[in-house]
């Protein structure tokens, strides 16, 4: 079997009898105590399997199992013990998540046949958890190309948003983001509810009555109303309802929520969209970054403090010119791309899709838009020559 299973025990005679036993026919790991699980799994993990021994000196195996579920919730975790007793199975299985609970010395038969199983579980979770991510996340990211059509600035925003989001979750050692990717993806939708009036205000930077305020404050409440009912998405749909949310409890909606019973997903896209925002006023991450730190109590400082390494890890990029057969799937625009009369068709910063090189080509074949883009690449990559080129252009009379 290819899936690692890790195996915990301070004695290491049980360790030697375990991998004697058992690693002919498992992919087997094994570590001298609970820190030096963490360890294993932090070095070597994911693991599929986590087996522990309960009475172990100075970190006991609920305690352990515990800090394995949150670092690595997938994992299908088995207690096995020598004091088996009923206080300590309850315990083991409502704190620790337990999958099986097994008593020493345990029959290796017994103990193969549950590391079989327990392989299988998850791989069915695993597959499960797959399958969910390419697929709602496929769908949402085909209604937000439709979306973007409507409203090509918010849903600009959005993606810029998303892409931090997903790089602060990486520094936050945070590896399925799914969930926080479709959150920032969504987190303007609300936004299609706000009307063209307030749209034009806010473009010619001109001052909004107190109503619209409330109207464009609202739209994280309208999008969670419209996500909630969907299955799968009742997460992602608080996600967005606190995106606008201080840390100390401000903002909005207005209750008692606070500190890190906001969901952390909504505190990665509130400060990801903050800062998007300031740059996009400034052209300064570094001044955009500073003003972000001076907001004391609106953002939980560990995200701020993955801000900062986000920030400083940013690869150099050059802008390019490209033609629309040139420009790749996810690419992004270093400028807005308008038509002759300035209707905008993507923002700055925005990423290229199929909905959007569709409607690119429209226009350049009707001559409204100029077949000559600006995108940001990174600094070296090499880009080829018109004459070059082997992408095909899209055939839209198919």
């Amino acid at each position: 079997m290819s899936e690692k299973i890790l195996f915990v025990d301070d004695e290491p005679r049980v360790l030697q009898g375990v991998q004697r036993q058992l690693h002919r026919d498992f992919n087997l790991v094994t570590a001298d105590g609970g820190q030096a699980g963490l360890a294993a799994i932090a070095k070597d993990g994911p693991f599929a399997v986590v087996v522990s021994d309960m009475r172990m000196p100075q970190m006991n195996g609920i305690q352990f199992l515990k800090l394995v579920g949150e670092q690595s919730p997938d994992s299908i975790r088995v207690m096995l013990t020598g004091h088996a007793d009923f206080n300590t199975a309850v315990e083991a299985i409502n704190n620790g998540q337990i999958y099986r609970f097994l008593s020493k010395p345990c029959p290796s038969e017994l103990l193969a046949n549950t590391l079989k199983q327990a392989i299988e579980q998850y791989r069915l979770v695993h597959a499960e958890r797959e399958l969910l991510s390419k697929t709602l996340t496929g769908s949402v990211k085909a209604l937000i190309d439709i979306l973007s059509l409507n409203n090509p600035v918010a849903f600009g925003r959005a993606a810029r948003v998303r892409r931090i989001v997903v790089e602060m979750a990486k520094l936050l050692g945070i590896s399925d983001t799914w969930e926080l990717e479709i959150a920032s993806l969504l987190s303007q939708i609300g936004l299609v509810a706000v009307p063209a009036s307030v749209w034009s205000k806010i473009r010619k930077n001109e001052r909004l009555s107190p109503e619209e305020t409330a109207v464009l404050q609202g739209h994280p409440q309208v999008a969670r109303d419209l996500l909630k009912n969907i299955p799968r998405l009742a997460d992602v749909s608080e996600i967005v309802n606190y995106q606008n949310k201080q840390y100390d409890g401000g903002g909005y909606p207005i209750d008692s929520v606070r500190g890190e019973q906001i969901p952390l997903g909504a505190r990665l896209v509130r400060v990801a969209i903050d800062f998007e925002s300031m740059v996009a006023t400034c052209n300064r991450p570094e001044l955009a970054m500073a003003e972000i730190r001076d907001r004391v109590g609106h953002y939980d400082p560990q995200v701020v403090v993955a801000l900062e390494n986000y920030v400083g890890l940013k690869a150099d990029t050059v802008v390019r010119s490209m033609t629309l057969a040139e420009i790749p799937d996810n690419a992004i625009f270093a400028e807005d791309v308008a038509t002759l009369n300035q209707e905008v068709l993507a923002e700055a910063g925005g990423e290229m899709s199929t909905a959007i090189r569709m409607r690119l080509q429209n226009y350049v074949q009707t001559g409204m838009l100029r077949d000559l883009f600006q995108i940001q690449v990174a600094a070296g990559r090499h880009v080829p020559d018109e004459s070059t080129s082997t992408t095909a252009p899209v055939d839209f009379t198919a």
